[in-house]
């Protein structure tokens, strides 16, 4: 994605089950991502430093619209970079 378009005050999220899941991905805009992982949980908000993590048991989306999205895993690898959250689930 082009770092000009992103919007600093909501991340762009992308929520990626393995194939094998018949599980929706998540592709959308938020305002926070919470998720945990073996130190505890934690949140990311925009303008976050760069992050990579595995994380495990639940992430929660809190989108543009003001929706909550649910995640419930055994495992996955999160990355945050410059407002792009990509998260890899059930790896």
């Amino acid at each position: 994605m082009d770092q000009k378009s992103i919007n600093t005050k909501e991340l762009n999220v992308d929520i990626l089950w393995h194939s094998y899941t018949r599980d929706p991905d998540f592709h959308g805009r938020a305002y926070s991502v919470t998720a945990e992982n073996n130190l505890g949980p934690f949140d990311i908000l925009p303008q976050h430093a760069n992050l990579i993590s595995l994380i495990q048991k639940k992430i929660i989306v809190k989108t543009k619209e003001g929706k909550e999205v649910n995640y419930q895993f055994r495992n996955g690898v999160m990355e945050v970079s410059g407002n792009v959250v990509k998260v890899f689930l059930g790896i």
